[in-house]
C-alpha cells in the first residue's frame, strides 16, 4: 500500500496518541487486578479457616472473655441458621444456643433465614422484644450455604455456652439497639413492699394423655407455691405476696383450683406480655417448655424448674425442684393418664 509524505505522519501521530493514552489505563488495571485478587485469595484463606472451626465437632473454648469483645464486627464473618417452623419460644431457644455457640468462638450471628417455612408470631413476638435486630427471623439465606450452619453442631451444647459473660454482652447489645423496648421489658416493678411470684403453666396441647413426660400438673404447682408462701412468711413478713398464673384457656386439669391460693389466673395473655412477666418476676416457676426458659434466662431473681432435656448454665440462680416431688408429678401423671387416656387420644 502506498501513502503519502502526509499520511504517514498522520498515521505515527495516531500510533504515538494511542500508546501514550492507554498505557497508564492498563496498568491501572493491572495493578487493581493483582489488588483484588490477593484480597480474594486472603479473604478465602480466612473464610476456608473459619469454616474448618465451625464445622467442627470439639468442643469450642470456653473464654469467659469472648473473642467477640476483641474482634470488631466488621473482621466478623457472618453465620447463619434455618428458620424452624415451631413455637416461638422454641425458634427462640435454637437461636439464642446458636448465638452463645458463635459468640463464645468470636463468630457473629446473623440470624435464621428461611428454608421452607417461618412463623410470623415468633418474627412479631421479636420485634415487640426489641429483639428482631439482634436475632434477625425470617430473612432470606445467604448464596454461601457454607455460611449456614447445622445445626446438629451446636444444639447439642444446650446452655453450655450461655455464661455470664455472654448474658451481659447480650443485654448490653439488646439495650443498644433497642433501649426503648429493652427498658420497657426489663424494668422492674417500682413496688419495694411486693414479692411477685410469676407461674408458667404449660397447658394447651401438654396433656396426660400426650406428651406426659413434660406434663406438670396442678398438685406439683400447689405444693410449689404453699412451700413459696411459707418461705416469705417465715423470711419477710413485712411483704406483700402477689402470685399470677400464666397458662393457657384449655387444660387438662381445671385452672380454678388456684385461686384458693390467692392467685390471679391469666389465660392466653399476650405473649411479650407473658414474657415481660416471667423476666421481671421476684420468683418464677417455669414448666418443661421453652416458652418459659428462655426469658428465665434473663431473670435477675430466683427460678425453679423441673428437670428436663433442657439444663440451666451453672451461673445461673437456678433451683431444680425437690426429687420428691418430681417422683410425686410423675405417679401422679400417670394416674391421670390410666383413669381418662385412651388409645386413640390425639
Amino acid at each position: 500500500i502506498c501513502r503519502g509524505k502526509w499520511q504517514w505522519t498522520f498515521s505515527l501521530i495516531f500510533l504515538v496518541l494511542v500508546k501514550t493514552t492507554t498505557t497508564p489505563f492498563r496498568a491501572t488495571i493491572a495493578i487493581k487486578d493483582t489488588r483484588t485478587s490477593r484480597t480474594d485469595q486472603s479473604h478465602h484463606f480466612k473464610e476456608t479457616k473459619n469454616e474448618s472451626i465451625i464445622n467442627q465437632r470439639g468442643e469450642p473454648p470456653l473464654n469467659e472473655t469472648s473473642l467477640a469483645d476483641k474482634n470488631s464486627s466488621q473482621s466478623q464473618v457472618v453465620y447463619y441458621t434455618l428458620a424452624g417452623s415451631d413455637r416461638a419460644g422454641s425458634v427462640i431457644h435454637d437461636m439464642l444456643i446458636a448465638h452463645s455457640w458463635l459468640w463464645q468462638q468470636g463468630k457473629k450471628y446473623g440470624g435464621a433465614c428461611i428454608h421452607k417455612k417461618f412463623r410470623h408470631r415468633t418474627k412479631i413476638l421479636l420485634h415487640q422484644l426489641g429483639l428482631l435486630e439482634m436475632l434477625p427471623y425470617g430473612i432470606r439465606c445467604p448464596e454461601k450455604k457454607r455460611r449456614i450452619i447445622s445445626r446438629r453442631n451446636y444444639v447439642i451444647y444446650d446452655s453450655q455456652h450461655m455464661t455470664k459473660s455472654w448474658k451481659e454482652s447480650f443485654l448490653s447489645q439488646w439495650n443498644l439497639s433497642s433501649p426503648e423496648k429493652f427498658k420497657a421489658v426489663m424494668t422492674n416493678r417500682m413496688e419495694n413492699n411486693v414479692t411477685v411470684l410469676v407461674v408458667h403453666a404449660r397447658r394447651g396441647d401438654i396433656t396426660p394423655c400426650r406428651r406426659p413426660d413434660r406434663y406438670l400438673t396442678n398438685d406439683y404447682y400447689h405444693n410449689l407455691i404453699s412451700s413459696f408462701k411459707r418461705n416469705i412468711t417465715m423470711y419477710k413478713q413485712n411483704k406483700r405476696i402477689s402470685i399470677k398464673i400464666l397458662t393457657e384457656a384449655y387444660s387438662f386439669e381445671n385452672m380454678t383450683s388456684f385461686e384458693g391460693l390467692g392467685c390471679h389466673i391469666h389465660c392466653d395473655m399476650k405473649l411479650s406480655a407473658m414474657w415481660k412477666e416471667m423476666i421481671v418476676a421476684d420468683v418464677l416457676i417455669i414448666s418443661k417448655s421453652s416458652f418459659s426458659f428462655v426469658p428465665a434466662i434473663f431473670n435477675t431473681g430466683k427460678v425453679i424448674y423441673a428437670p428436663s432435656q433442657h439444663k440451666p448454665h451453672k451461673s445461673w440462680n437456678w433451683e431444680s425442684a425437690d426429687t420428691e416431688l418430681i417422683e410425686v408429678n410423675y405417679n401422679r401423671t400417670m394416674g391421670l393418664g390410666e383413669l381418662f387416656c385412651t388409645k386413640n387420644y390425639f
